[in-house]
């Protein structure tokens, strides 16, 4: 779980440094602010978000402002989909969604609502309040873009998603304004209570004024470095990252990240809210190392801890040298590799990795494969290994051997692949219990998509995927078929998701077929091989696999239309 959370925090990372965009603005829009009175707001402020970055804030005036951005890219595609969002004192902010048309100047039209709620806060532990205290409130659906950005803890980023202005009207008490929607309370205050988050709560819940109790918090501190017998460290440099894991938010809140040139890191104590935290550390040695080559250098580690009321949490993470044996040991594995119908995979590079707990893969065996389709690994220990041949997101086995025995005999097959007739499966209607098979819509071109309601990087592609199907509707209607294949364990909580985004226009199902055995419990997803959501399939009118990827890597208007024009 641990090592997990690593992979989360670097993967939220990698995914920031995919969006880019172009030298100047070439974008903009002319805001306009109102009230419900129809006279133009005197001062605003006006700011253009997109699901994964915000802008800074635009001084208006006399209810005008021009708002200006750059087209920035994702994956390879433009992020056209912005919110326009304008703040004002004493009013709930607005906020209207708009696409970006680039080189082009639009009109976005906005009405702001007077209204004003007060909030009280106290600590359960009696602890005076800082004089500084700044109460965040969140419209629901910024929630997840503010908790990650919380090791942040400068005023002006701060700043940046106080939509509903909160401000300070004497000791523990504030204001604010907000539109009818959920909200979130968030306080994260260094030196008294980190990663505090409360809600939701309705505007009817909070009318006649809301009240918030801190929780007594626990003390956390954290140290890192070298084991005793180690003269001097392979590495200059150390980086902390602090999270608290918030279950029923299906989201992390990174509360903490630091670094420090030398051997060692300490964490001072601070005051944490109670709950699930994880810790990472990764260390940098001074010069350059090969993407994938294992140095000493670059250790990595982590620790999940729970912090409870009025306890103290010592958290001590040490530095272990790298043992190029550690996944030695005495067991013989042989590996038939074959394709989905059976035959033998021939041809094809392979290479064997074992993951080292502090230091990434190292590799085993590589090689290619004979007539035979076989690998024969030798000398082994009790470790999960990682089988890649030839494709990168095809070939992917995993080879699991516990200690126990001496000898291990394996088949893996490579998953139905583009070339492959689709196997048939069953689906269950999103919002009915009838069963559909695949096979039913033999004849048309179908699109099938394998995501999840707590997949982050299923949303955008899905949300593409509908608005898609609502621009094509007239053209493809009988001819196409757009699924979602939802791997979610429980039907009502897809349902519940599907509805909050109105993402009904295209054909929504859910894999009903659970199996302890199958990847995500899901059966259909097994089936096609799915050890990653999302994972997208597009199938030809006779039942043939043309394409299969991850699906915001896909031109699927120009796929689609070449299937079509074939006919």
């Amino acid at each position: 779980m641990a090592n997990h959370k690593v992979f989360t925090a670097v993967l939220f990372v990698v995914l920031m440094a995919t969006i880019s965009w172009a030298e100047d603005p070439n974008w903009m829009v002319n805001v306009t602010v109102k009230d419900t009175d129809g006279k133009a707001v005197a001062n605003f402020e006006a700011m253009a978000a997109t699901p994964y970055t915000s802008n800074d804030w635009v001084k208006g005036q006399n209810g005008k402002a021009a708002v200006t951005d750059k087209i920035r890219t994702f994956y390879g595609r433009q992020l056209l989909d912005y919110q326009i969002i304008v703040r004002s004192s004493g009013f709930a902010p607005g906020i209207v969604g708009i696409k970006a048309e680039p080189g082009q100047t639009a009109q976005v039209d906005i009405v702001l609502t007077p209204v004003g709620y007060t909030m009280t806060i106290t600590s359960e532990d009696g602890r005076n309040l800082p004089g500084d205290l700044q109460p965040m409130v969140i419209l629901e659906p910024f929630l997840t873009r503010v908790l990650r950005g919380l090791a942040d803890t400068r005023p002006e980023s701060r700043a940046q998603w106080d939509f509903c202005m909160v401000h300070k009207k004497g000791d523990g008490q504030y204001a604010f304004s907000a539109p009818d929607e959920k909200v979130y309370v968030v306080v994260d205050q260094p030196g008294f209570l980190r990663g505090f988050v409360d809600g939701p709560y309705t505007i009817a819940a909070v009318k006649n004024g809301l009240t918030v109790t801190l929780p007594t918090p626990g003390q956390v501190s954290v140290s890192f470095g070298p084991g005793e017998g180690l003269n001097e460290a392979p590495y200059d440099t150390c980086s902390l990252y602090l999270y608290r894991i918030i279950p029923n938010l299906r989201t992390n809140t990174t509360l903490v990240t630091t670094s420090a040139k030398g051997a060692s890191l300490n964490l001072s104590e601070d005051y944490y809210t109670p709950g699930d935290y994880t810790v990472n550390i990764n260390t940098k040695p001074a010069e350059r190392v090969e993407r994938g080559v294992i140095h000493p250098g670059q250790f990595r580690d982590s620790d999940r801890f729970k912090v409870q009321a009025g306890e103290q949490n010592k958290v001590t993470l040490v530095y272990k040298p790298y043992s190029a044996d550690f996944y030695k040991g005495d067991v013989k594995a042989t590996l038939d590799i074959q394709m989905a119908d059976g035959k033998a995979v021939t041809g094809e590079s392979f290479v064997v990795t074992c993951r080292h707990p502090n230091y990434g893969d190292a590799q085993v065996a590589e090689g290619t494969l004979n007539e035979t389709g076989r690998i024969v690994l030798e000398g082994l220990g009790a470790n999960n290994y990682s089988v890649q041949v030839g494709r990168e997101h095809d070939g992917n086995f995993t080879l699991k051997i516990s200690g126990r025995e001496k000898e291990v005999a394996q088949t893996f097959k490579f998953p139905p692949m583009a070339g492959n007739e689709a196997p048939d499966i069953s689906l269950q209607e999103a919002f009915s219990d009838k069963i559909v098979k695949l096979s039913d819509f033999r004849g048309k071109v179908v699109f099938m998509d394998f995501w999840a309601t707590w997949c982050g990087p299923c949303q955008g592609p899905m949300g593409h995927l509908n608005e898609l199907w609502s621009q094509r509707k007239a053209d493809w209607e009988g001819k196409v078929v757009l699924i979602g294949a939802s791997v979610d364990k429980e039907k009502e909580t897809l349902q519940k998701h599907i509805e909050k985004k109105d993402w009904n226009k295209i054909a929504q199902y859910w894999c009903y077929e659970k199996s302890d055995d199958a990847a995500f419990g899901a059966v259909a997803a097994s089936t096609y091989g799915v050890t990653g959501v999302p994972t997208s399939l597009l199938i030809d009118q006779k039942g043939v696999i043309v394409w299969r990827g991850h699906p915001a890597t896909i031109n699927l208007e120009e796929e689609v239309a070449k299937l079509l024009g074939g006919n």
